[in-house]
């Protein structure tokens, strides 16, 4: 990974998904207004971390931390294998140091987290060798949010628009350097927070919130992910049922030898011969946005936030 195709691993072998997070729900109160009542959305929250086949063992290179309304996927870059480091080590302290520093700033209010002030204070703080790629997003009180992504993870903010079609209301784009050289924190690189692109924009009840490496965003098209969830979506099945079902799309795609997917594709564009999905560590986080007293599987009782790294 991260390096010209002809080096890239071949090996297509099978890995199970991970769930590292069950579905929880957290509510959110919405700010007060003296000409109505108290607004609020709820949030049901699922990540899925699928290791590469060949680094099931090591648990992969890819991390990700979910916290009651502020999520992250980080991606450590393959090619610091041929140097004896696990860049998997750099982003899980990557993901744990920033989720703390994120912790530190949630505000009591509606206001945004400083996700690029957060982000900085994570790479101060990890001691370990080596680089990642970073995507956060932060859901206000007000369903308001805002997203830092630097490098080729990234987010997508899934809405049913005209005709009930579920299509990207917002969505990042990568950021590389070169074709597969995405822009990285850590060992030796000069791209810093402050390079990430920052969004922004407001969730409605309805929205699904997809956070994902390019484990995922490079073996789906934005057209396949929105097909496949949203007969899904539409059914109210649980934001556990989306990350498994979306995360063992991709590893599907990725072993698939002939498949027109989004890196092959990228990679054709760059005089590059590379067929097929690329295999890959997977994750992906899926936030569905509810209405305050909205039930998820039948159920409607307030969980208490959870954290995962």
């Amino acid at each position: 990974k991260r390096r010209p195709p002809s080096m890239l691993l071949a090996s297509r072998g099978r890995a199970s998904a991970r769930l590292i997070s069950a579905a929880a729900l957290a509510y959110i109160p919405g700010s007060s207004q003296a000409s109505g009542p108290r607004r609020g959305i709820r949030l049901d929250v699922a990540a899925v971390i699928m290791p590469h086949p060949d680094k099931e063992r090591t648990g992969g290179e890819d991390a990700v931390f979910t916290l009651r309304n502020t999520f992250g996927v980080f991606d450590g870059v393959g090619g610091w294998a041929d140097a004896g480091i696990d860049s998997g080590e750099f982003s899980r302290s990557l993901a744990r140091h920033t989720a703390a520093a994120v912790e530190r700033r949630l505000p009591g209010s509606g206001e945004c987290v400083d996700l690029v002030g957060a982000l900085r204070e994570g790479v101060h703080a990890v001691q370990e060798p080596g680089s990642c790629t970073a995507c956060i997003v932060h859901v206000a009180e007000d369903g308001k949010f805002s997203a830092l992504n630097l490098g080729d993870s990234g987010f997508r903010v899934l809405r049913s628009l005209v005709g009930d079609v579920l299509k990207p209301a917002v969505q990042s784009t990568q950021q590389q350097h070169y074709f597969n050289c995405p822009l990285q924190l850590g060992t030796g690189s000069r791209d810093m927070p402050e390079h990430g692109d920052r969004y922004s924009g407001t969730l409605h009840p309805g929205d699904l919130l997809v956070l994902a490496t390019d484990g995922c965003f490079d073996n789906l098209f934005d057209d396949e992910i929105s097909s496949l969830l949203e007969p899904v979506l539409r059914a109210e099945r649980d934001a556990s049922h989306l990350a498994s079902l979306l995360g063992e799309a991709a590893r599907t795609a990725s072993l698939q030898t002939k498949r027109r997917t989004p890196f092959s594709a990228s990679a054709k564009e760059h005089g590059y011969f590379f067929p097929g999905g690329k295999v890959d560590d997977v994750t992906v986080i899926c936030v569905r946005i509810l209405a305050r007293d909205a039930a998820v599987d039948g159920h409607n009782e307030e969980l208490p936030p959870r954290s995962k790294l």
